[in-house]
């Protein structure tokens, strides 16, 4: 079994013939690994964006609980001010100022002139 099988053998180019790569493929590789980059880096920020978005809704979420809160309170406070309350009984005011005290006697007081008593018993 020594005969001579004839084994495939890859045909081999001659060598003064052109090479069948493609010289766009070695560019169409760069640009298919910076699209890939890019699509890395899109899903990145969306995923960023979502988790962003997250965080907003739940701070808004929060404004909103407080703002309502803060509102029932101030609904709260204008009802109490608002009831009518029943008014203090009046008090009898108090003399905060004293009178002046008299320097001179009042009139009344003043000593009266001497009456002549002569004249009255001279008819007598």
């Amino acid at each position: 079994m020594d005969a001579a099988l004839p084994q495939a053998t890859p045909p081999v180019p001659p060598q003064d013939a052109a090479p069948t790569v493609n010289p766009a493929l070695p560019d169409q590789a760069q640009l298919l690994q910076t699209i890939a980059r890019n699509l890395e880096n899109l899903e990145r920020s969306i995923e960023q964006l979502k988790a962003d978005q997250q965080q907003t809704a739940r701070v808004s979420s929060k404004a909103i609980e407080e703002l309502k809160a803060s509102q029932e309170d101030m609904k709260r406070t204008l009802a109490k001010l608002s009831e009518p309350k029943p008014l203090p009984l009046p008090t009898p005011p108090t003399p905060s100022v004293r009178k002046p005290e008299r320097t001179s006697p009042p009139p009344y007081a003043r000593a009266r002139p001497p009456i002549s008593r002569e004249w009255l018993y001279d008819d007598w």
